[in-house]
């Protein structure tokens, strides 16, 4: 992108940011089936980035597709031109992220915020054919500028300030953990301020702290810190500062809380030492006039403000209230409100904790059982309570019953396991139940029933729910199915799939999962049964039969295949993850077997169906032939210098447009490539090690006779010109007379500067003198050599190179 718009980076940068934030290169990606990795934002801000690759990945045989999407990406680009866009320099970078919701709301504009800088954009919907250069204008520009004038405004009130405090008491104002600075900046407006010890702001600086922000607070902060400096030289040692309070002894145990952790996230939050008197004798204090001694040392500053917070906690504590109102158990589901509703509502509303005694508790006596507690503060209790009071009452009024009629063989499926689904109905609908049974009418009339109580919509709502478990429990079959066991790995399939796609086809994948296991029960792996059961709903029920059925007549005229395939073309069969194969399977209904990598067996079996064998063979032929159109061996001796470590690959990707494999000794050749570097000779390290020095010696071919496949794919004119490239580095590494190692005891400074920003230096090096050079990775063995290998000529123009630039 970086040569768009006759080279205006810094606008190119701007647009890729755009496309990035805007969905487009997502949207190219999705519409063309190609993968679109754009440059990130972090390194368009970088000012050193020169070039702006896009890259677009596609599978071997689309490679249409990344032609389309290249196009569709130009023409993007060449819409939105500098004449289009407004830089903003003017918004100081603490108001950066005031941008969006200030801009968000102008019709018609997009735009880019950089770290200092923010772009605007009026894109128009014009398509162009190529990178180009328009002069257009938009009115739209001037509106999102003018917008930006409020937060012009409000950077006037910015402020900066750069004060002196030795280092030594910049710690005191960082507090222990950092407790004292967030402290500070807790108590000012979030996000007015940033504050960064040891720093001027442009750098770091021991005895200076940058304070930037809203005037106000930026004052505000070197006030408080002044005050913290002088108040820690008065108090120099930490504990040497105390302060006390009284708090109501009743508000103690609930400020401590369960197991000390309140106490504990005090003395964390502030940093301060808190120990509170007699607090064994707190937890059982009733006198409201009682006090207990809070002691806190510390940072006078941090626990200053400790003291002001245990006090707000106190004094919330002192007022809780506890109160106990008599509401009978019958009418507790009705008031609580479906899944809670009512009360979490009251709660939330008056601040309070309301509490209805637990069903089923044996123990409870009917009082237990009839009272409901309110807790909080005391005017949200009182509040609370009269609101619950005429709740009840509401109820004791309007409470409506009905009586439903369930067949005794549904009561189980109404009940529930443990009773579960007649508890959903009640909370869902907000009714309360009884069931009355009687077992003499019970098997005289073959119905049982439930009695139901609540408003007239609830009990509507509940009756349905019943009425559609006995529907369901009236129209329930079991069907047993005879299925040999030799079959019955087939009907479950990879990890259940079979079974789950012959319940989803009949339509079970709604149902609860206790009916949802009911519908296709298999026998257990080595079983001697052959009864599969299946039990539901009568059409799920029927249409699961009649898929078994076809399944096993399918199997019994199963067949088994062999297709021999080449080694190296397996994978094109299994795909990424085994998706290729698992595809294949499901749109051919034929399972394909393929030989583990370490087998040297080349045959495929394919089971299934002759017909669909033979469709699937079809497809297996186009799938697998040979996409690569020309090849050339490489021996392995020189494998390593014509790939140069692996980097050759990418620039035949990336400038010629060809990728290359190696068939089935892909392994081999990467790990020819990723190789140590030969281990250099004993008289390579010069005596003193205190200086560099080039050593050379003459090379003799080695190693195994052996060659890689280099076999390149994509259109015929350029896999001829990637073939001729190869041809030539092999040309060059077989004229290899002479190796050389360049060692230095400052490798890592003086090696950077032979290799050069990205390289460009050592590549030039390469170029001008033919030699192979090889630099190893901070990592890797030898990495305080640097290897060559060429003509005692090309070597020697390397050393006079590296002599140089050191």
């Amino acid at each position: 992108m970086s040569k768009a718009h006759k080279g205006n980076l810094v606008h190119v940068k701007a647009v890729a940011a755009l496309l990035t934030k805007n969905g487009t290169f997502s949207r190219i990606s999705s519409e063309y089936g190609v993968s679109v990795h754009a440059t990130p934002i972090e390194k368009l801000e970088d000012e050193a980035q020169t070039s702006i690759p896009i890259e677009i990945v596609v599978k071997n045989d689309e490679v249409e597709n990344a032609k389309n999407a290249k196009k569709a990406i130009v023409s993007t680009v060449n819409k939105i031109t500098p004449s289009q866009t407004k830089i903003v320099s003017d918004i100081d970078y603490f108001l950066m992220d005031k941008v969006p919701e200030t801009l968000d709301t102008v019709e018609g504009i997009q735009y880019v915020v950089f770290k200092n800088t923010i772009v605007l954009f009026d894109v128009n919907e014009e398509d162009g054919e190529d990178f180009e250069d328009f002069e257009e204008s938009g009115s739209v520009l001037d509106t999102a500028d003018k917008a930006l004038d409020s937060l012009r405004e409000i950077s006037s009130s910015l402020a900066t300030k750069v004060i002196s405090i030795p280092s030594k008491e910049q710690h005191g104002i960082e507090g222990p953990n950092g407790t004292t600075i967030r402290i500070l900046l807790d108590s000012l407006k979030p996000g007015t301020v940033e504050v960064i010890l040891h720093s001027n702001g442009k750098e770091q600086s021991p005895d200076e702290v940058y304070i930037h922000g809203y005037k106000a607070e930026v004052d505000q902060v070197e006030k408080d810190m002044h005050t913290i400096v002088s108040e820690n030289k008065r108090f120099d040692e930490t504990l040497k500062y105390k302060t006390t309070l009284a708090i109501p002894t009743s508000a103690v145990p609930r400020l401590i809380g369960k197991n000390g952790a309140n106490l504990k996230k005090l003395r964390h939050d502030f940093g301060v030492k808190i120990d509170i008197a007699d607090q064994k004798d707190s937890e059982s204090a009733t006198d409201k006039t009682s006090k207990s001694e809070v002691v806190i040392s510390g940072i006078k500053w941090n626990a200053d403000r400790a003291k002001i917070a245990i006090a707000e906690a106190a004094k919330k504590l002192a007022d809780d209230t506890l109160v106990r109102i008599r509401i009978e158990a019958e009418y507790h589901r009705r008031i609580i409100g479906p899944n809670f509703s009512t009360i979490n509502r009251l709660q939330d509303k008056y601040n309070v904790r309301i509490g209805f005694p637990s069903e089923g508790k044996s123990d409870s006596t009917d009082a237990k059982r009839n009272e409901v507690t309110i807790r909080g503060p005391s005017k949200g209790v009182s509040k609370a309570e009269e609101e619950l009071n005429e709740l009840y009452k509401f109820e004791k009024e309007n409470g409506h019953k009905t009586t439903l009629h369930v067949p005794t063989k549904a009561i189980a499926r109404v009940i529930g396991r443990n009773g579960e689904t007649i508890r959903d109905i009640a909370d869902s609908t907000g009714v309360d139940y009884r069931f009355k049974r009687d077992r003499e009418q019970e098997d005289e009339t073959g119905n049982a029933e439930i009695e139901l109580t609540g408003s007239r919509t609830a009990l509507k709502e509940a009756s349905e729910k019943i009425k559609e478990i006995v529907s369901e429990v009236e129209n329930t079959v079991t069907i047993t199915v005879n299925v040999p066991p030799k079959y019955h790995r087939d009907l479950v399939g990879p990890s259940g799939s079979v079974m789950r796609g012959i319940i989803s086809k009949a339509g079970g994948d709604s149902l609860s999962t206790q009916q949802y296991s009911r519908l296709l029960r298999i026998p257990h792996e080595g079983s001697d049964s052959d009864e599969v059961v299946c039990q539901g709903n009568l059409k799920i029920v029927e249409s699961i039969v009649e898929q078994i059925k076809q399944l096993v007549a399918e199997k019994e005229a199963t067949v088994t295949e062999k297709y021999d395939l080449a080694k190296e073309k397996h994978k094109l069969v299994v795909g990424p993850g085994g998706s290729v194969r698992s595809q294949l399977q499901e749109e051919f209904g034929v399972q394909i077997h393929i030989p583990r990598p370490n087998e040297p067996s080349t045959d495929i079996k394919l089971v299934g169906l002759p017909e669909k064998i033979s469709a699937l063979r079809a497809k297996l032929d186009e799938l697998t032939k040979d996409n690569w159109s020309r090849s050339i061996d490489v021996p392995e001796a020189f494998h390593a210098w014509v790939s140069e470590r692996g980097a050759i690959l990418k620039r035949l990707r990336t400038e010629v447009g060809v990728d290359v494999t190696h068939g089935n000794l892909t392994r081999k050749a990467t790990n020819l490539s990723n190789a140590a570097i030969p281990a250099p000779p004993a008289n390579a390290v010069p005596e003193d090690e205190t200086s560099s020095k080039f050593t050379t010696t003459e090379f003799v071919v080695s190693g195994s006779e052996k060659s890689i496949p280099w076999r390149f794919i994509g259109e015929e004119s350029a896999a001829k010109k990637a073939e001729s490239m190869i041809v030539e580095q092999l040309n060059k590494a077989q004229n290899v007379t002479h190796v050389a190692w360049f060692y230095s005891p400052k490798a890592s400074s003086d090696f950077p500067k032979i290799v050069g920003p990205q390289g460009s230096r050592i590549n030039k090096i390469r170029k001008s003198t033919g030699a192979f050079i090889t630099v190893p990775r901070a990592n890797e063995a030898h990495h305080d050599f640097i290897y060559l290998a060429g003509t005692e000529e090309s070597l020697q123009k390397a050393q006079e190179a590296f002599a140089k630039l050191l």
